[in-house]
């Protein structure tokens, strides 16, 4: 059994409330995924300067499989290695995130229901309404719009909770037009 047959097999036979073999899976999926990115980027620190300059053609080419072996701490780096895997992994980083924010721009448009959660029947609080197109706007907001923690919140509470859809609409419009971010618990009084 090659692999992947044999990790399909584990996968339909774990109990996905077990935590401890959660993390185990977990574990041994991230280990064999980072395997040969590790051995790139210990690479880079080689003596020998054409091991080095391919494996920084390797590392910068991989991507995403690189940023956790570039973070991890390597004592052979000095300080301009130290500074190389850095910026290749903020490089990595920003890549990411703009792909991220364009197609969360894209489900701005997006005026889908969501599926409202499953709520115990004791609750008595009804779950909002949402829609792609909101759910979209926050998780842009929240990546890009700086709030420290308390404010994000309160500004997602407010917009989740006691707006509209036609307010809603109105404020992710407004944001596609200007690129900025107000607050909106102060902005429902105006």
């Amino acid at each position: 059994m090659d692999k992947r047959e044999s990790f399909i097999k584990l996968f339909n036979s774990f109990d996905v409330e077990n935590d401890d073999l959660k993390d185990s899976l977990a574990d041994t999926i991230k280990k064999e995924s980072w395997e040969i990115p590790r051995l790139i980027v210990q690479r880079l620190d080689s003596r020998d300067p054409v091991e080095a300059r391919k494996a920084r053609a390797l590392a910068v080419r991989i991507g995403d499989l690189a940023t956790t072996p570039l973070l991890e701490e390597s004592e052979q780096s000095g300080p301009d290695g130290i500074i190389w895997r850095m910026e290749q992994a903020s490089d990595i980083h920003l890549k990411n995130e703009s792909r991220i924010v364009s197609k969360l721009k894209h489900l701005l448009e997006d005026k889908r229901g969501l599926t409202p959660p499953i709520l115990p029947p004791n609750v008595e609080e009804k779950p909002d309404k949402l829609r792609v197109c909101d759910k979209a706007y926050l998780i842009i907001r929240k990546m890009l719009s700086f709030e420290n923690a308390q404010a994000e919140m309160l500004n997602s509470h407010e917009f989740q909770h006691n707006w509209n859809d036609q307010q809603r609409d109105s404020e992710i419009k407004r944001f596609m037009e200007t690129g900025t971010w107000k607050s909106l618990v102060e902005r429902i009084s105006e």
